[in-house]
């Protein structure tokens, strides 16, 4: 389920009556329904602060009956602000799970004063809202006191949404920072379920207050209170405090579904290190078995503490110019399981490329395959050719599909290729057998209107895979049944290997960059929920690096490609060089990062960096179009469709370069 919040009109939404405004208080907008369609976790928005300090306000709560939005692909979220209390940056989000979280933000034109009243908060079925939701409008009361400059804040502000995520008898998760600012005050803190746990129920000043939660006792559900915090001259501040417990198979988890490796003369990639990890935070004995005996693996460990699972190939017996394959087989004490196990490939080749290769077909889109030294290309037509990265030859194609191809993504494990047509449908392709075996409708078909272009994305949560649409579409990939709207309705799409991270840009960034934590439970048929993150920047092409910490960010307008650390609110960090126009980003399974360039005034096409955004290499004659850079499974080599800078659907040729080890 989507919300769009409206924004002043020189956002892409709009706030309604606050752009600009100002007042000492606000009359009372119209009643709400007896039955508000929300359920308010803090039954009025407080906060005390001076015209100085512009402190985040929070709203959060769930919907009072999910019935009346079943089957609804989309929600408009209006907030109704009459007197100009609040800055046009407002948003609110809903998840799949029918629970929401917005940010307000109190306008910077308030005088000094006490402003009270109520915004109003419409759920509507359409942008113009000619037709709201049973419950709809519904109040939103607010009690804010704007002293002068130097008055001492007092406001508990939480940097996310204090939300707490754990799974039935796992073990609890860490505790969660809150901003205290209480300069020049003592305060007491206070829970509202025995549940919330509190590091501290005093202190004087500002500080943080760590928040956890002890589950003991409590069954499988989602449970919700405040945590309110008292000055010593009696103003408070509140904050809702939500725990989810998911009943869950237990399982035993290596970090990575799929692994290539390589062996050719002068150069070769013969072993990985992965972690295993118990999916409910438990100290678990895990073993692992190979069924090749040219794959050696490590035979046990446990979770916590000796967690690394090392694979190494001895590619002596193998027979050259060809692939060989294997499976690593997880298994788990104390009743878990390992329902997914790591595919391997290894591609023992007789030449090593040392030159870049150019194809003379023309293409569009591609995307390379994560186990396999493939990649996937179409011109926008009915068929899908695959390369051989090793020998740069057309070996094969998929043939049949429907007409009007567009983006592309591949399983983390390699089995299957997600085409879409359009944006009508996500086409799935077999990879074993190189055939069409489903087509799953997306929830809004037809082109976007905006002219973005449409993406999807496999994904894995919870060993479980995953297909997203940037319409919001969800697929369970082993049944192709679709879940409810994920809420992530635009963009290009990157995700940790776990699946755990997502980040999303429209490449013309009319919407910031959205990030957020995900997590898949089994819960009510299939669930996926999205925590959302702060975002700090955004970027026309991003990539998350393996475990999901940085997010590297592309824009021509910038000199340098750059890095943030997720979630943190640190800078923006470039990396070495500076080279204007950059139009592409990757992150190989290696951990290097790939830069590429389009450049009127520079050679430079990549530019490849350690993990630490030391520059190692400077590629040329290798150009891509943007979207149009892929790194190869074993990270050993580059791929690029050439073309315009920034422009869709511009066909070019596909060009594989060797970078080595």
């Amino acid at each position: 389920m989507e919300v769009r919040a409206r924004y002043c009109a020189v956002f892409l939404l709009a706030l309604l009556g606050g752009c600009g405004g100002g007042g000492s208080s606000s009359p009372a907008s119209a009643a709400p329904e007896a039955a508000p369609a929300l359920v308010l976790d803090q039954p009025v928005i407080k906060a005390t602060f001076s015209t100085a300090d512009q402190i985040p306000l929070t709203v959060s709560g769930h919907v009072a009956k999910p019935a009346d939005f079943a089957n609804v692909t989309k929600v408009y979220a209006l907030i109704v602000d009459t007197a100009g209390v609040i800055s046009p940056d407002a948003w609110v989000s809903v998840s799949a799970d029918y629970s929401f979280y917005g940010s307000l933000h109190p306008s910077s034109n308030l005088a000094v004063g006490s402003y009270t009243g109520n915004l109003q908060l419409k759920l509507c079925r359409d942008e113009a809202c000619n037709s709201q939701f049973p419950g709809s409008p519904m109040s939103l009361p607010y009690e804010l006191h704007v002293a002068p400059p130097g008055y001492p804040t007092f406001a508990a502000v939480p940097a996310q949404p204090v939300a707490i995520r754990m799974h039935l008898d796992g073990d609890v998760p860490a505790a969660i920072p809150v901003d205290v600012r209480a300069e020049g005050r003592t305060w007491r803190a206070a829970a509202g379920a025995a549940w919330i746990k509190l590091d501290t129920a005093s202190g004087s000043g500002s500080t943080k207050l760590n928040v956890s939660v002890d589950a003991k006792g409590l069954a499988a559900g989602t449970y919700t209170a405040n945590v309110t915090l008292t000055s010593v001259d009696a103003v408070t501040s509140t904050f809702p405090v939500t725990l989810t417990i998911d009943a869950f198979e237990h399982k035993v988890l290596a970090s990575e579904a799929g692994v290539a490796f390589t062996s050719v003369p002068g150069w070769s990639r013969l072993s990985r290190t992965l972690t295993v990890s118990d999916n409910l935070g438990k100290n678990t004995r895990w073993s692992a078995h190979s069924d090749q005996a040219w794959l050696s693996v490590t035979s046990a460990g446990q979770t916590a503490g000796d967690n690394k699972l090392t694979l190494t190939v001895n590619p002596a017996a193998l027979p050259a110019d060809a692939i060989s394959y294997a499976t690593v087989t997880l298994g788990g004490d104390n009743g878990a399981s390992a329902p997914e196990p790591v595919k391997v490939a290894v591609w023992k080749g007789s030449s090593t490329p040392s030159a870049t290769v150019t194809s003379s077909r023309v293409y569009q889109k591609m995307v390379s395959d994560p186990v396999r030294p493939w990649v996937y290309a179409h011109n926008g037509g009915a068929t899908v050719d695959i390369y051989n990265l090793y020998t740069g030859q057309l070996e094969g194609s998929v043939t049949g599909l429907p007409a009007q191809l567009g983006q592309m993504s591949v399983s983390p494990n390699g089995d299957r290729l997600y085409v879409l047509e359009g944006s009508a449908n996500i086409v799935v392709i077999d990879l074993a057998s190189r055939k069409q075996t489903g087509t799953w409708p997306m929830l809004k078909a037809g082109q976007p209107t905006n002219g973005w272009d449409t993406y999807v994305k496999a994904m894995r949560i919870n060993g479980v895979e995953l297909v997203l649409g940037s319409d919001g579409s969800v697929f369970v990939a082993a049944t192709g049944k679709r879940l409810p709207d994920s809420g992530i309705g635009f963009g290009k799409m990157t995700v940790s290997a776990d699946g755990r991270v997502l980040a999303a840009q429209d490449e013309s960034k009319l919407r910031p960059l959205y990030t957020a934590n995900l997590d898949y439970t089994d819960t009510a048929g299939g669930t996926l929920r999205a925590l959302p993150i702060p975002v700090y920047y955004s970027g026309r092409q991003i990539a998350l690096s393996a475990d999901g910490q940085r997010l590297y960010v592309t824009d021509g307008t910038r000199y340098q490609c750059s890095w943030t650390a997720v979630g943190t609110g640190g800078g923006l960090v470039g990396l070495d060089a500076n080279v204007a126009y950059q139009n592409n980003v990757q992150v190989g399974s290696d951990g290097r990062i790939y830069c590429g360039f389009d450049s009127y005034y520079e050679p430079t096409d990549i530019l490849v960096y350690d993990t630490s955004g030391t520059l190692l290499k400077t590629m040329y004659n290798i150009p891509a179009s943007a979207g149009n850079l892929m790194i190869s499974g074993d990270g050993l080599l580059v791929v690029t469709v050439s073309g315009s800078q920034i422009d869709q659907g511009v066909s070019g040729t596909l060009n594989i370069a060797p970078v080595g080890p």
